[in-house]
């Protein structure tokens, strides 16, 4: 059926203006407010990730000054804290700078090691800083003894007194007048000598390989 605009009456023009009118105002709008419709549909929502994005490496580019500061003190610490180990990198040495310092400790306080006994390390194989236990014996006072043990907890190095087992020593003169003492006879304590076996632990890092040469460095 073909439409004749000359059979139309005036009223029915008039609703067919409106209509076309209508149809090319809303045309009209929908080109103009396109970009802002867009905004509410993937690339709108899309810019905004990316902008959350952003603000999020702007904070972290904001944080780097105060993470590398952090790492520098972190470097600090370690260093100051790595002072106090021995100074050898395998236990044999580290045992043998253990009783160089004990040694030196009882000559100090007028003290004879009779014997020197290395112990298995208490870490593990795989950890980096370990643990060596030096067993020692001395015969001393026990105001020898207390002197000892302050210079070996006051030495520079990180040495732990680890185990101590003493027993005191008479000589027969002694042991003779003590037996003969009368019951209820107040006696005096004479100094006393005290065998004793002391283990000392001291620590020191492991070498570990270079990745490029296979070497070790410290």
């Amino acid at each position: 059926m073909k439409l004749s605009l000359a059979k139309l009456k005036p009223t029915d023009s008039r609703k067919l203006i409106l209509v076309v009118g209508t149809v090319l105002l809303v045309a009209g709008a929908l080109y103009r407010f396109s970009p802002d419709l867009g905004d509410f549909l993937g690339p709108g929502q899309e810019m905004s990730v990316k902008e959350k994005q952003l603000a999020k490496y702007r904070d972290i580019v904001q944080q780097e000054g105060d993470i590398k500061a952090r790492l520098a003190s972190l470097k600090e610490a370690i260093v100051r804290g790595e002072a106090g180990l021995l100074s050898q990198k395998t236990a044999s040495l580290a045992a043998a700078e253990i009783q160089k310092i004990l040694h030196k400790a009882a000559e100090k306080c007028g003290v004879e090691i009779k014997t020197v006994r290395v112990l298995k390390p208490d870490s593990a194989e795989k950890e980096m800083y370990v643990s060596i236990p030096v067993q020692f014996t001395i015969s001393s006072t026990i105001s020898q003894l207390k002197d000892l043990f302050y210079l070996i907890e006051s030495n520079p190095k990180y040495l732990k007194i680890a185990k101590v087992r003493s027993r005191a020593v008479y000589t027969d003169r002694r042991r003779f007048i003590r037996n003969q003492r009368r019951p209820g006879q107040p006696g005096q304590n004479p100094a006393e000598q005290i065998r004793s076996d002391i283990t000392v632990t001291g620590f020191f890092k492991k070498e570990t390989p270079r990745p490029e040469t296979g070497t070790s460095e410290p």
